[in-house]
């Protein structure tokens, strides 16, 4: 079934499906996915979007995950994602560096900390975490 334009928020957590349909990223209003526990092994079909994508949030937990798109400029809005338990062993760096990505999960994958910190990008994904987190640290003693 097609899915009206205006969808905002995407729960398809809980099911059996093996990747995400395509027509998911061409839903021009959507912000937030969650394809959790599935049976997904890439993460992919946005990469050629014509216009960047709205999307701000997307899990993906308890998949089967092995391979994340090369490109992610399409993104540029993506603060969270969510991939714990899969099977990742790398992220492409254009996740890092094409996003506004400061939340990432990745519990319960192969992948190391000492193979995580290589990744080209780091820097700028750690530098936008800290300050992310420092935010709520201040917000926390001063907006009371």
């Amino acid at each position: 079934p097609e899915l009206p334009a205006s969808v905002v928020t995407l729960k398809a957590d809980h099911n059996v499906l093996l990747e995400v349909p395509a027509q998911v990223f061409q839903l021009p209003s959507l912000v937030a996915v969650d394809f959790s526990h599935n049976q997904i092994t890439q993460i992919s079909g946005f990469e050629e979007a014509e216009e960047p994508l709205k999307i701000r949030t997307m899990a993906f937990d308890g998949n089967k995950i092995s391979a994340l798109a090369q490109n992610w400029k399409a993104m540029p809005k993506l603060l969270t994602l969510s991939l714990k338990k899969n099977r990742l062993v790398q992220l492409p760096s254009s996740l890092l560096v094409d996003t506004a990505l400061s939340n990432l999960s990745l519990a319960g994958n192969p992948m190391t900390k000492k193979q995580f910190l290589k990744i080209d990008g780091i820097e700028d994904f750690m530098a936008r975490r800290k300050m992310t987190k420092d935010k709520g640290v201040r917000c926390a003693h001063h907006c009371f």
